[in-house]
Formats: structure tokens, sequence, C-alpha cells
């Protein structure tokens, strides 16, 4: 098609969810509102501290912009330390090779 990841995931197409899921996160924003004169991403933070297990996608969704703006946010790129041991061990097993590209070792380590 020739377009990035970045020109999909803006058109409402890519944005969409489930009703299934849309109930979900519908929930999760009655429980834990936003606040008047509250930020669109100090409520995505507010929605994380709330509900760890929440993905930044699920949280843009919510607060209504998109996934890069709350995966930029401090709340969203810490990783459990369940997630870093399984990283870490995932990382072990395919290291990246001398010379070898980021992109490259990207797809070792999904090949893996």
């Amino acid at each position: 098609m020739g377009a990035s990841t970045g020109d999909l995931v803006n058109r409402a197409a890519f944005r969409t969810v489930s009703a299934q899921d849309q109930a979900r996160l519908d929930e999760i924003a009655r429980q834990t509102p936003r606040q008047s004169r509250q930020s669109k991403g100090a409520w995505a933070d507010a929605l994380k501290a709330a509900h760890p297990d929440l993905s930044a996608a699920d949280a843009a969704v919510i607060v209504g912009v998109v996934k890069r703006v709350i995966a930029r946010r401090a709340a969203y790129r810490t990783v459990s330390a369940q997630d870093r041991a399984r990283l870490d061990e995932i990382k072990a097993a395919t290291p990246q090779l001398p010379g070898q590209s980021k992109g490259a070792w990207a797809d070792a380590l999904k090949a893996a």
C-alpha cells in the first residue's frame, strides 16, 4: 500500500473498537471519570494509575487522542517487573548480532 503505520492509525477506521471493547472502556472511564479542567493527558495518567493493565491504545480511545500521544507519557512507558523479566529472557535468547540493525534484530525477535 505504501503508507506508514503512523499514517494509518490516525484514520477513523483504524481507531474503532468492537462494541464489547467499547463497553469495557466505557466502564473504565465511568470508574475513573475526567475531572473538571483535567487535561486529556492527565486523565490518561489517572486512568493508568487506577487500572495498571490499561494499554496506551485503550487509554487513547477513552480520552479521544491517538495512541502515540499517550504512549509518550511516562505512565505508559514503564514496564512491570514481570514484563521486564519476560522481555529480558527474550532478549537473552535472541541477542543482537554484531552489525545487525535494530530493525533486523526486531524481525529476529519477532520470529523467535
